[in-house]
């Protein structure tokens, strides 16, 4: 429905109408089913709702949505405005990559030292916004050293808080359920990272159908842009007017940027509620209880074999 609205289909299709509403009402039922049959469920409401991993799952969503809005369409910006060809363009990534990789395994290491991993949360969805902001700025005569300064910062942030909700799982929840928080992570990240490449790919069609359209000789649609292809719409431009077209480009892509921008502030918002808890700290008390109560349980096991064994005896 995403993808298809105010491109293929209007808003105001039945298909599309119909395709929302039943996703709504599936949301819906799933919801139901989760409180209903808590000891069944999928997502137990238990773990969905304890605060840490609340937090860290609005994080992994968002994560999810502003990481494949840049890395999608930080290439096609690239093709579109500076010329490069499509492998060139995944080369330009690495200013992103590199520094995602380096934070990631610097972050890992001081969080073995430190042990509390929520400052470099904060920190890195921090600055992943301040990168993410940076990159909406971007124009058809921005130098090379500023985009590619623009990547480090971001690919640095991502690389600090990326791997930070898996660790609060695995320190807030007992071993058990593990499996679950992790996961739970895991498919916000995916599940916000596919809606949001459609939600991207619709923005620029209709900022492109717009913006393009203001072009003497250009008689573009969000169909026509998505069955020719985005950096191939430009052939479709007369030469004589080839920098307002580029103009016109960057300006969608830049709206773009900003829809990842948004998501990339709103993560702020689960980095502040995440607890402040250390990886070296002993699991929570849930755990605690949980032996507590198999303590008990065998216990009153062998008391009643004890009781047993008496009347058998005495008999």
């Amino acid at each position: 429905a995403l993808q298809w609205a105010g491109t293929t289909y209007n808003w105001s299709n039945g298909r599309i109408i119909a395709l929302l509403v039943l996703a709504f009402i599936l949301l819906i039922a799933f919801v139901v089913i989760q409180i209903w049959k808590p000891e069944q469920a999928t997502l137990p409401p238990k773990i969905l709702f304890q605060r840490s991993i609340a937090s860290g799952f609005w994080v992994s969503c968002c994560q999810g949505a502003h990481t494949m809005i840049i890395i999608y369409y930080f290439p096609i910006w690239l093709q579109a405005i500076e010329g490069v060809s499509a492998v060139s363009s995944g080369i330009h990534l690495l200013p992103t990559i590199i520094p995602l990789v380096i934070a990631s395994i610097v972050t890992g290491q001081l969080i073995s030292r430190i042990g509390y991993y929520t400052p470099f949360l904060i920190f890195g969805v921090c600055l992943t916004s301040i990168g993410a902001g940076l990159l909406t700025t971007l124009d058809v005569n921005t130098s090379e050293a500023k985009w590619i300064g623009f990547q480090i910062l971001y690919g640095y942030g991502l690389g600090s808080s990326t791997q930070i909700n898996n660790m609060a799982a695995q320190t807030v929840l007992s071993r058990k359920d593990v499996a679950i928080g992790a996961s739970l992570m895991f498919f916000g990240q995916q599940l916000f990272g596919a809606i949001f490449t459609s939600v991207g790919a619709n923005v620029l069609s209709n900022q492109l159908a717009k913006r393009l359209g203001h072009i003497p000789g250009v008689d573009v649609t969000p169909r026509v842009i998505q069955s020719t292809g985005a950096t191939e719409v430009l052939s479709l431009v007369p030469e004589a007017y080839r920098d307002d077209a580029l103009r016109a480009y960057n300006d969608s892509l830049r709206v773009c940027f900003q829809v990842g921008l948004i998501m990339a502030c709103l993560a702020i918002i689960g980095a502040l509620g995440m607890e402040w808890r250390s990886v070296k700290q002993n699991k929570p008390d849930v755990e605690r209880k949980d032996a507590k109560d198999s303590e008990q349980g065998a216990s009153a096991k062998m008391e009643g074999d004890s009781e047993i064994e008496k009347k058998a005896e005495s008999t």
